[in-house]
């Protein structure tokens, strides 16, 4: 072969080469793929339902949510006041058992704690005491009533028979009230009270909160012991400084934080104090709390919350979902489900994104096409895949 060939085929080489090189991995040419760059960017990613499970993807939807204007307010977790209880005894005495723990749930007669009192088996002799005179009034009455129906009997006799048995049943009821103030059941009192015992019930349902007794400690009467708050009953109060409190109205959409790391939670003014604190210069805003996990709230909680003051709805996603893959704000979308060898695969795109406003943890975005409306959108730790298709950019160049 002549050497002005030989040079002919190198070059024809050299270039084939540089296509291919011009190639990504999908198989579309360096200007192809900058030509469909509104729609996706870069290569997909397949990760494996396990990979998913262990690293903790999690996938969602677009939402409709209000997002501009707001008003940023801080505050607690309250509960309404029929909604919360103190337990005390009625009687003073010493702590022989706890049945609960701080943070148990309980129903409302649930015993929650055993207190010793001197007093008890003394109530418990007058209460069968009592039962014995209604008992032997009742029988005097019966017999003054019979003979008067026969023409026998004393007019007086029947008055004081009637008297004495209006006035033991009044004893009874007497030595009744003074057993269940003691925590006693009268009915059971000699089986279940043995001993001087009294039991603390529970007056609502609910979750123990806190628990200001110990076993051998003393009590006195009206002390409080416990506290229960039943979750159904938990509201936000939220501090609004007066210069915002003509923006907000009742009704208004509520995005609310816990501030411990604790979740998000969702919803509305139900009330605004018309009332200033003349300290903080703030106006108290109760909201009303939308669905929840109930049992994970607690009375006293901090909680921050974003009031929604504009209504137009826009498209958004929680912030997490949105990432930076090779200087471009994209989000993740899965593109199919494959089942290979009994192994389930997730296909992910990423596509570009603009993001806009923000609001409670969630961000406005748009994108180039609209996406199908029951989209599926990697919505937690989407870093991992911006890291993965991070490394395959790295890998092609």
């Amino acid at each position: 072969m002549k050497i002005k060939e030989i040079k002919y085929l190198a070059v024809g080489v050299g270039a084939l080469l540089m296509a291919l090189g011009c190639t990504n991995h999908s198989g579309v040419a360096a200007g192809e793929e900058h030509g469909e760059h509104e729609e996706g960017h870069g290569e997909t990613i397949e990760l494996t339902e396990k990979q998913m499970s262990t690293v903790g993807v999690e996938l969602g939807h677009i939402s409709l949510i209000p997002i501009g204007e707001g008003v940023t307010a801080y505050g607690e977790l309250e509960a309404n006041p029929q909604n919360n209880a103190e337990v005390s005894p009625m009687m003073a005495g010493i702590i022989k058992s706890l049945y609960v723990r701080e943070g148990e749930t309980v129903k409302a007669g649930a015993r929650l704690a055993a207190v010793v009192n001197l007093e008890i088996e003394s109530l418990q002799n007058q209460w069968v005491e009592a039962q014995t005179a209604v008992k032997i009034a009742r029988e005097e009455l019966d017999r003054q009533e019979r003979l008067a129906s026969h023409g026998a009997g004393v007019a007086k006799n029947l008055i004081r028979a009637r008297i004495d048995y209006e006035t033991a049943v009044r004893l009874l009821d007497n030595c009744r009230a003074k057993l269940k103030t003691a925590g006693v059941n009268p009915d059971n009192g000699a089986k279940e009270n043995a001993g001087n015992i009294a039991y603390i019930t529970a007056p609502i349902s609910g979750i123990v909160t806190k628990i200001d007794c110990r076993i051998g400690s003393g009590v006195e009467p009206y002390q409080t012991l416990m506290t229960i708050s039943d979750p159904n009953g938990i509201y936000a109060r939220l501090n609004v400084y007066e210069k915002d409190l003509n923006k907000i109205k009742e009704g208004d959409i509520v995005d609310l934080t816990l501030t411990n790391g604790g979740g998000k939670l969702k919803g509305t003014v139900e009330d605004i104090v018309r009332a200033i604190d003349s300290e903080t210069k703030t106006v108290a805003v109760r909201v009303r709390l939308g669905e929840k996990g109930e049992s994970t709230l607690i009375q006293g909680m901090a909680v921050a919350g974003f009031i929604s003051t504009g209504h137009e709805r826009v498209t958004a996603l929680p912030e997490e979902a949105v990432v930076n893959v090779e200087g471009k704000d994209c989000i993740f979308l899965l593109e199919e489900k494959e089942e290979h060898n009994g192994v389930t695969a997730y296909v992910f795109k990423p596509i570009e994104v603009v993001k806009g406003n923000r609001s409670g943890g969630y961000v406005e975005i748009q994108t180039a096409k609209p996406l199908p409306e029951d989209a599926s959108i990697v919505t937690a730790k989407a870093f991992y895949l911006a890291s993965m298709a991070s490394d395959h950019g790295e890998h092609n160049h």
